[in-house]
């Protein structure tokens, strides 16, 4: 059994998701620790994050000034990261990882987790890895604080590897139901905000209709692709 709450989060990457979900877990009692990759999302912040919304407070957390410290002994690792960096920083995360940390990636971006689990396993590590199809909160910053706006009541997750205690430990380090997909790669396909993003990047100035249209025109491709692969997508 999981103990509820005691366990090390390493949280990788400093921005408002990151922030918010160190809040989150350091509110159920667990102990985190915050790594930048580029060092600027943590400068500011002391030994405690200052949380405003839905989850507010004062919550303790360390800053580790790098990647080994901020994983070493943790129980479980959490890369809040965009995804056009995930691929640098899950490489190098795979070279430090010692013992059997969980890995969960939120969200899931292309074959990031994929990648990460084929490395810890050429190191003979069990590849404990997960995609979340979305994060748990959705936040913003504030200085060095962030204000919480959303926490969500159930995670879409997908592993790498059969991984039984995975569910277990996301609900005890965030306090939330997991309805497990078929596949990390289901999880990434159900990560909508990339299609957002994309709707946004392509649609024409002066067509307020023009980025929702995208977005169900791109879902659909999505949807398409995952009845090939036979996925089961969120």
């Amino acid at each position: 059994m999981l103990k509820p709450a005691g366990l090390t989060l390493a949280i990788l990457g400093a921005g408002p998701v990151g922030i918010g979900c160190a809040a989150l877990a350091a509110s159920r009692g667990h102990k985190v620790r915050l790594y930048s990759p580029r060092g600027g999302g943590t400068r500011g912040i002391g030994a405690a994050l200052e949380v405003q919304g839905l989850l507010a407070g004062r919550f303790a957390v360390d800053v580790a000034a790098d990647l080994g410290r901020a994983t070493d002994g943790a129980d479980a690792v959490l890369a809040a990261l965009p995804g056009h960096v995930q691929a640098v920083v899950l490489e190098r995360l795979a070279r430090v990882l010692s013992g059997r940390p969980a890995v969960f990636v939120a969200p899931a971006a292309a074959l990031t987790t994929a990648v990460l689990a084929r490395d810890m396993a050429a190191r003979g590590l069990v590849p404990d890895v997960a995609a979340l199809a979305a994060p748990p909160v959705a936040a913003r910053r504030i200085g060095a604080g962030v204000w919480v706006g959303a926490i969500r009541t159930g995670l879409w997750m997908g592993t790498e590897a059969p991984a039984p205690r995975m569910a277990d430990l996301a609900t005890a380090l965030f306090g939330m139901r997991v309805r497990e997909l078929s596949s990390a790669l289901a999880a990434a396909l159900g990560n909508m905000a990339g299609l957002a993003d994309a709707a946004l990047l392509l649609g024409p100035s002066g067509v307020p209709d023009a980025p929702p249209r995208l977005v169900a025109a791109l879902a659909a491709e999505r949807d398409a692709i995952g009845r090939a692969l036979r996925l089961r997508l969120p």
